[in-house]
């Protein structure tokens, strides 16, 4: 039924009948109005698909909005980019052998662990060496040492290359011998275990035909055999790294995205071990673990076998971390505790199974009459050296070349011509 206009001074009193030609014409949206134009009107309602779609739009718009904020934020204020926010993944590529590889020429630069104050710059050669360009073909004379390890190696959170403690084993080697012409590569790949190293030696490493090959390993492994237990193939472990696709590949992409995630890792890191974590550490390794003892005897022989059939000299090196004997700085066990969560062990725990692979390291140096560097001897307990568990700081960085070069001086590389 047609709204009532409300009475006015010209229309008919109320019991009075209205002509049929006076009768008020309905509008088209059934309210009523006179011949002089609506007496009343409604407001247009808006369909569900237009509610809908405004606040898609306007959802779209505010997130548009965030992700120039990010922008802004991330590129112009922290100097990050995309690479660096998400280095996890965008610094590799899939590889058939080892899993994944770095990816040749991909930069990656970000803010230093102070948050802003320093840098972090990482620059991927043409051949996938952290570094710069060397030539495939040795040139005649030049002594070229390889550093092949994990993240330890690589060195996240080194300022540059010239900070890794392989770059810096080259710089104290020319300057301890003027006369030589050295170049030190740093084959370093994060989250690579001695499995990665033996195939990445074997298949490629070779190939540049190096003159030392100097391993560094182990809490990679250690990480790994706690997830072995009894599995009849421990290989499928390293199978071959998947790009993400679909959605994941969108949000790579998002500035915004990146720094949830970051802020979300960081506070985690700041944040107390929770006490249910901490209840489900072990203090050793385990016997489910033994197999991961023994498969990285087993590595290490291999690479020492395929090192002495291509006459190059190796070092195996014992490794080292900031663990001390009685209860840690409780700054110290939290940053070591939330470094290694996936390794599933305690403080002490740690220190034990890294006890226990160096343990190996020495076996096999001297069974393989391999020259055996030893970081762990003389830098284990210096708490200043580690950003947390494993990985160096910059003094951590110089006192590792320092060792380092006493090994290659050891090794009689250097005496040969």
């Amino acid at each position: 039924m047609a709204d009532e206009a409300s009475p006015t001074p010209t229309d008919p009193a109320p019991n009075e009948a209205t002509p049929p030609s006076a009768a008020p014409d309905a509008s088209p949206d059934g309210a009523a109005a006179t011949a002089d134009g609506p007496a009343s009107e409604e407001r247009p309602r808006l369909s569900l698909r237009a509610r809908i779609t405004g606040m898609i739009v306007m959802t779209v718009l505010f997130l548009l909005a965030l992700e120039g904020l990010a922008q802004v934020y991330q590129r112009a204020l922290r100097g990050a980019d995309a690479n660096f926010l998400s280095a996890s993944k965008r610094l590799y590529e899939p590889h058939i052998f080892r899993g994944y590889s770095l990816e040749p020429g991909v930069e990656a630069h970000g803010p230093g662990l102070d948050g802003g104050e320093s840098r972090i710059d990482i620059e991927i050669n043409e051949l996938g060496f952290r570094g710069p360009d060397f030539k495939v073909k040795k040139p005649e004379g030049t002594l070229r040492v390889f550093c092949l390890g994990g993240s330890t190696t690589f060195g996240p959170f080194a300022a540059s290359d010239a900070h890794t403690w392989p770059r810096k084993l080259e710089a104290k080697l020319r300057e301890l011998h003027p006369d030589r012409t050295i170049e030190v590569v740093n084959g370093g790949v994060q989250g690579y275990t001695t499995l990665h190293t033996l195939s990445n030696l074997q298949f490629r490493i070779l190939e540049y035909d190096p003159d030392l090959v100097i391993v560094y390993h182990a809490t990679n492994d250690i990480r790994w055999a706690s997830r072995i237990g009894a599995r009849a193939d421990p290989s499928e472990l390293h199978r071959v790294w998947k790009r993400h696709r679909g959605l994941d590949e969108v949000l790579e992409e998002s500035m915004l995205v990146m720094t949830i995630r970051t802020w979300q890792a960081e506070k985690a890191m700041r944040a107390p071990v929770p006490d249910r974590v901490r209840r489900n550490l072990r203090d050793d390794i385990g016997e489910e673990s033994e197999r991961g003892l023994r498969m990285f005897r087993r590595n290490l022989e291999a690479m020492t076998d395929a090192c002495r059939r291509a006459g190059v000299p190796i070092i195996l090196s014992s490794f080292a971390g900031p663990f001390a004997e009685g209860r840690p700085d409780p700054d110290l066990e939290r940053r070591v505790l939330k470094s290694s969560v996936g390794w599933m062990l305690s403080y002490e725990g740690l220190w034990r199974a890294t006890e226990r692979y160096n343990a190996i390291v020495r076996e096999v140096a001297a069974a393989e009459d391999a020259t055996l560097a030893t970081p762990a001897e003389e830098l284990t307990g210096r708490t200043e050296l580690f950003v947390d568990h494993c990985h160096f700081s910059e003094a951590g960085a110089d006192e590792m070349a320092r060792v380092m070069a006493d090994a290659v001086g050891r090794s009689g590389a250097l005496a040969n011509d």
